[in-house]
């Protein structure tokens, strides 16, 4: 089930030029907006995945002990399902796994570094996983301690893995590629290129033989310290010592770095730009005719946007160039797909850098992707909810994005040469997208996307509409996109209902949040706790006690009773309301709810005494 952009576009073009307006409604419902029947939508496979691997959870957090096979098994699932709530238990779980194989170990603490979130969650499992090894007479290898330092990288623990590195050396156990390639990531994290030098003895110490993702780590360590030189130099000794030639990740590292503010690079592009002078100033998979409209459009380009955009574009190709003609390398997709990101990522506002960057693609002759799109489509949605705080209108949050796995601090604003702050330049001419209105902006890359012929999913399309009303304030399009949604049968995501729950919360519409969570239940969705949490404050915070208390005990079936009315005492903490916590106390007690240790600090905030016993 694919969405027509084009059905979108046309619909909303009037809507996009005004700022006063969101999103147009959708066309009738006579109107098809998929191309297939509707059926079972990826979100609703992924539903019914997930609800699998909560069952197999639950009886397995029920045993005493847990065997290996079982546990992959539901490792496996939990992997399908792709849920963070159910990683965390399945992390939560790996205490109970009873094995006195090594290899088994190793598989375990492989399986945590698969785990996305909870990163303090999953190095207290590494370590617990090493003293049950020790305490069985088990001893680490060279694949468990490459794991557990794994671990302490997604975590940025650079000194910690310093520590587990030379203890792993000290009791004799040899490192590999892997794990040099691992410290080599840990050096660019701190931006320590002492360190990597001193990695790079080591592992000539060790006769550790490099290959091509040695040579990617340690190209990321020299680049995020900003010394250029000193990479070129390490690719070609290595290509020469040992026939290690640069691939496609090493191609990644290089290009993001030529992205950032580094005199090094500077000097370089003076130093190379004059070397390359009689080359074609046009990537070579270009035909001539091509050529000659690329090199026209840049110049026409170069006249409006702004110095640092177009040095940064220019270095990129020259940067390009370099690589094809030393070491074979061409760019991919997901290589600009990586640079457009970095451009939109945090306090980068380059988007113009990013506009011009896909445009690029079409030079070495790659088709943009969905992922092209997102972070381009994000950005915009960021500067209507920016813009909404502004001007003190309600708006709902936006969902976490995933971290920079390099390891890169998020970038400030350049600064032009009248002082201002540089946040991304104006579009080169009226019919490219730039930086423009939010809502011109999401228009035009819709536009761009069904020219390239990249189909969105309709979950996210919906889900970024619905967004976008939700960032004006405007309830009746916000719901009446989500009605849209439901009656085209596509299935709503978990980012679809907290942005329409936290939408209630913010505006006091607590029918609205009581009929989405029938919704939720009817499509057995379930959501983070912190979502949760909106539905109830929407409830306490307009005085609707008894529907927070109904839908307290229907939670009290999918979370823990004490859990569940302890945010609601929370909540009335917030509200500074205390007659309201004076009657979910009541209830506590009269259905016997145990109370945790932050619960009894709450009720003596109110006055109220926590020892006092249960009664029915």
């Amino acid at each position: 089930m694919q969405l027509h952009l084009s059905a979108i576009t046309a619909d909303l073009s009037n809507a996009f030029l005004s700022y006063s307006c969101a999103f147009a409604p959708f066309p009738p419902a006579t109107t098809d907006l998929f191309t297939a029947e509707p059926a079972t939508t990826a979100a609703g496979v992924a539903n019914s995945e997930t609800m699998s691997a909560q069952a197999e959870l639950q009886k397995l957090n029920k045993l005493n002990a847990v065997s290996y096979q079982r546990f992959v098994r539901a490792f496996k699932m939990v992997q399908a399902a792709q849920d963070k709530s159910c990683e965390t238990d399945l992390i939560m779980l790996m205490n109970k796994v009873d094995t006195n194989n090594l290899l088994e170990y190793n598989h375990l603490m492989h399986i945590l570094t698969k785990v996305r979130y909870k990163p303090v969650l999953v190095n207290t499992a590494g370590i617990n996983l090493l003293d049950r090894m020790r305490k069985r007479g088990i001893y680490p290898d060279t694949v468990t301690y490459t794991s557990f330092i794994n671990l302490l990288k997604k975590d940025r623990n650079a000194d910690k893995a310093w520590l587990v590195f030379r203890r792993m050396r000290e009791e004799k156990v040899q490192p590999n590629e892997w794990t040099y390639s691992t410290m080599a990531h840990i050096c660019a994290l701190k931006r320590n290129p002492k360190a990597a030098e001193e990695l790079l003895g080591l592992m000539e110490e060790d006769r550790v033989v490099p290959n091509f993702i040695v040579m990617a780590g340690f190209v990321d360590a020299f680049l995020a310290a900003g010394q250029v030189e000193r990479t070129w130099e390490l690719i070609d000794s290595m290509r020469k010592q040992h026939r290690v030639r640069p691939n496609r990740f090493t191609l990644d590292y290089i290009m993001k770095s030529t992205l950032r503010e580094n005199k090094e690079w500077d000097a370089w592009v003076e130093q190379h730009g004059e070397a390359s002078a009689t080359v074609a100033t046009t990537p070579p998979a270009e035909s001539d005719t091509e050529s000659g409209a690329t090199s026209s459009v840049s110049e026409r380009e170069a006249g409006h946007a702004s110095d640092a955009v177009s040095k940064k574009l220019e270095r990129v190709k020259l940067v390009l160039r370099f690589l094809r003609r030393e070491h074979g390398l061409t760019p991919s997709t997901k290589t600009f797909n990586a640079l457009i990101a970095w451009c939109t990522k945090g306090k980068r506002t380059e988007i113009e850098l990013a506009w011009r960057l896909k445009r690029l693609m079409k030079a070495y002759r790659l088709r943009p992707d969905n992922v092209t799109y997102v972070p381009l489509l994000n950005y915009y949605v960021k500067q209507l909810k920016a813009r909404s705080t502004d001007s003190d209108i309600d708006y709902a949050e936006p969902q976490p994005r995933q971290g920079d796995e390099d390891g890169e601090d998020e970038g400030e604003g350049e600064e032009c040469d009248d002082g201002s702050r540089y946040e991304g330049g104006s579009s080169a001419d009226a019919g490219e997208p730039g930086v423009e209105e939010p809502y011109d902006g999401i228009q035009r890359t819709l536009q761009d996307m069904q020219a390239e012929g990249v189909e969105s999913d309709p979950a996210t399309t919906f889900t970024l509409i619905i967004d976008a009303h939700a960032a004006s304030g405007d309830a009746e399009r916000c719901f009446g996109a989500y009605a849209d949604m439901r009656r085209d049968q596509v299935m709503p995501t978990v980012a679809t209902y907290a942005t329409l729950l936290r939408f209630c919360e913010k505006h006091g519409n607590v029918e609205k949040a009581c009929a989405l969570w029938e919704d939720i239940k009817a499509d057995q969705i379930r959501l983070p706790w912190n979502v949760i949490c909106f539905l109830l404050r929407a409830t306490l915070t307009n005085n609707k006690t008894d529907t927070a208390f109904r839908l307290a005990e229907e939670l009290s079936q999918l979370y823990k009773p004490q859990f569940v009315y302890s945010q609601l005492l929370t909540i009335c903490d917030q509200l500074a309301d205390v007659w309201q916590a004076e009657r979910v106390w009541r209830v506590m007690r009269a259905k016997k709810i145990p109370v945790y240790a932050r619960t009894k600090q709450l009720l003596a905030d109110f006055g109220l005494n926590p020892d006092e016993p249960h009664h029915t």
